[in-house]
């Protein structure tokens, strides 16, 4: 997926309204969203987003859109896709530099409850968001390709020297919004 694409499909939270829970549960088959969208059409990261329950038909079309364009890009029912849906990611995690495999149930949360936000499931489990983040996994995936016997695992240093260490955005999508917003009126 192109940054161009990524950016669109980010349009989509603000349309969706962003709803998160205040529940902290982990992501259940039922809920905020009636699809999930897969694309892999960069091999560098999975980009996973939800489509929210409430759609507008513009933001189905916009869906549609991105499906129609790859045979990369899946379109799945949420209720069919979630009792595999942390064996299914786990398939696109080559290396896994942060112990993600273990951590999907969270991913799979924030991706539910965060519709219409583009969630990218990095190559060696790291987890994408910014267009840094994107930039520097396919970077990365890169020089892995170049020479994977020789790569060094970079999942060791911590989440400010690692855009996609996981700890540096997967915290703030697990904390309910209301939570979120009591602490931003705290600032």
């Amino acid at each position: 997926m192109h940054w161009n694409n990524i950016r669109i499909l980010g349009a989509l939270i603000a349309l969706a309204g962003c709803a998160g829970t205040t529940s902290g549960r982990p992501a259940t088959d039922e809920g905020t969203i009636s699809h999930i969208m897969i694309d892999r059409q960069v091999p560098a990261y999975t980009v996973v987003m939800g489509v929210p329950v409430d759609a507008t038909p513009a933001q189905w079309s916009q869906v549609r859109r991105m499906k129609a364009k790859s045979s990369k890009v899946e379109l799945i029912e949420w209720k069919a896709f979630f009792p595999e849906a942390e064996k299914r990611l786990a398939q696109y995690i080559i290396k896994d530099e942060y112990g993600m495999k273990g951590r999907l149930g969270d991913f799979l949360y924030a991706v539910q409850n965060y519709p219409g936000a583009p969630f990218g499931l990095t190559w060696n489990g790291g987890m994408a968001f910014t267009q840094l983040d994107y930039r520097h996994t396919e970077a990365m995936y890169a020089e892995y390709m170049s020479n994977p016997s020789g790569w060094r695992a970079r999942g060791g240093r911590g989440a400010r020297a690692d855009p996609v260490n996981p700890d540096g955005h997967l915290p703030f999508f697990l904390v309910p919004r209301e939570e979120q917003e009591r602490l931003a009126g705290q600032q």
